[in-house]
Order: C-alpha cells, then structure tokens, then sequence
C-alpha cells in the first residue's frame, strides 16, 4: 500500500529538485516531506509552519480558495456575470 502510485495535485518544485512529478507514493512522502515526514516530534514541525505561515486559515484573497473552488466543482467554472466575466464566490463571516 505505501508504494502504491498516488496522483499529485500540485508540484511545487522543492529545494534541490528541478523535474515535475505527476505522481508521488505515501512512502515517498513519509520519508521525505519538508513539514510531516517519519520520526519527525510535532514541536518541530508546528515551530516552522507557525513561523512560516503566521495567519491563520482562511487567509484573505488566497488564490488556492479560487482553485479549490473550481476543482469541486470538477474543473467547471461559476456562471459568467452579465459583463462575461467569472467571479469566483466564497463564503466570508465577519465579525461584529
């Protein structure tokens, strides 16, 4: 199972690797994943990703909530406005 092929969403070409893979295994990714890999305590994991991403999740005009938008909706984009532009719609709560 762990040396299974599993399809990658995104590639974002890590430090030291410069060839675009379309596909990964868990195993791979259990060895050698720059935030969860193997033997690796959380504390070390959380230090960096807290000091690397400060604001939490939702964050303000991120472009990923567009494309997960878009990939739900299995690649099909919103209905286009009068003007024929797509606007992408999410969900916002503000507080009072």
């Amino acid at each position: 199972m762990l040396a299974a092929p599993v399809p990658v969403c995104h590639d974002y070409l890590p430090q030291g690797r410069t060839d675009y893979r379309w596909e990964t295994t868990v195993a791979e990714q259990r060895g050698g994943d720059t935030d969860v890999r193997d033997g690796q305590a959380k504390d070390r994991r959380v230090a960096p990703r807290k000091t690397r991403d400060p604001t939490p999740w939702p964050r303000p005009h991120n472009p990923y909530l567009h494309a997960l938008q878009v990939s739900i909706r299995a690649g099909a984009l919103p209905a286009a406005s009068a003007e024929g532009a797509f606007s992408p719609g999410l969900p916002a709560r503000f507080a009072p």
